[in-house]
């Protein structure tokens, strides 16, 4: 008995193409095991390479790498070996991503989230439900999704929930609201590229509606937090046996840290960061209109040159309607 792992490679090799008569060998290293596992191929056509290995039951869930080494192009070209970290979704001091299956909502955990008395990974799952009544004041629904785990879990303290931006849609008046028995409760959250990122404190079921009920003018600042109260923009990841995974790394759970924040109502909002000495080190958002409610922003430690900042103290400030709040962040750099 045991479970069994399936691996898919895209070589995609555009100049020459994969000879398929010579097969590369892939193993899956396990931080638990002393020894690499070598993978047994089913399929190899085209580009596409497919195997699978067997795990024993009694191994835990965790991270892996797979490495690839041996395989040839149609021009005789031997492939340069390389390997890939491959995270598992969700760890127990480590953090993760979940997505949902159709690939709309992700789900963001930074390593201080789950609770410290975890000892294996919980299987976090993001599945589209029904939206049933939509919130009142709402004029245009784009899907509910379920998040639930197993075991049950209770978070720490906030993940980010990723919604992706449907083409079309008033992204001025996009929020995620959170369903509480038959109730629908806006949270808000901010718009960034072709997405909207909230942060959420329960597993539960999330919805993204246009909003018509948004309030504009002078607004208060309330419950500024970090993903992360001290982080390191040089830390990386690291593979099973200690050593770093390098460009493998999963720089936005290690190397960031997300700020969230409540708006009393809709403004233009201001975010600077300072050092101790009260130095502007960066304009994270120089001025962005950000609706009522939870809304979330990142920093990666870097300043407006796009230099790593030195370890300290730094001050996050940020300016709403006429309000501003001040909140301080650790950078320890290695």
């Amino acid at each position: 008995m045991g479970r069994r792992a399936s691996v898919v490679i895209d070589f995609n090799d555009q100049p020459a193409g994969m000879d398929n008569n010579v097969s590369p060998t892939v193993t899956l290293q396990l931080a638990s095991e002393p020894r690499p596992l070598t993978l047994t191929q089913l399929s190899f056509s085209g580009d596409l390479w497919i195997g699978e290995v067997d795990i024993k039951d009694d191994v835990p869930s965790g991270s892996f790498v797979v490495r690839v080494t041996g395989g040839t192009d149609l021009k005789g070209n031997t492939m340069t070996a390389f390997e890939r970290l491959i995270p598992a979704l969700i760890a127990p001091g480590g953090g993760g991503v979940v997505e949902s299956p159709d690939g709309g909502v992700t789900l963001e955990v930074s390593p201080n989230v789950l609770p410290s008395s975890l000892t294996e990974n919980p299987d976090v799952r993001i599945d589209p439900v029904p939206i049933g009544q939509e919130p009142s004041g709402t004029t245009a629904s784009y899907g509910a999704y379920e998040i639930s785990s197993d075991p049950a879990i209770e978070l720490r303290k906030a993940a980010i929930l990723d919604f992706s931006i449907p083409p079309g849609s008033n992204r001025d008046r996009l929020a995620v609201f959170q369903l509480s028995g038959a109730t629908w409760t806006r949270l808000g959250g901010t718009v960034s590229g072709d997405r909207i990122r909230v942060p959420i404190t329960d597993l539960s079921i999330y919805g993204l509606f246009e909003d018509t009920a948004t309030s504009t003018g002078s607004g208060g600042i309330a419950n500024i937090n970090f993903s992360n109260r001290a982080f390191s923009h040089g830390r990386v990841a690291r593979r099973p046996g200690g050593g770093p995974a390098g460009g493998n790394a999963i720089p936005f759970l290690l190397q960031t840290t997300d700020i969230s924040f409540d708006l009393s109502n809709s403004a233009s909002v201001r975010i600077e960061i300072y050092n101790r000495s009260g130095k502007l080190t960066t304009i994270l958002i120089p001025g962005q209109q950000m609706n009522a409610g939870r809304n979330v922003v990142s920093w990666d430690g870097r300043d407006h040159n796009g230099d790593p900042v030195s370890s300290g103290l730094y001050i996050v400030s940020i300016d709403a309607g006429g309000a501003r709040e001040q909140k301080t962040v650790a950078v320890v750099n290695r």
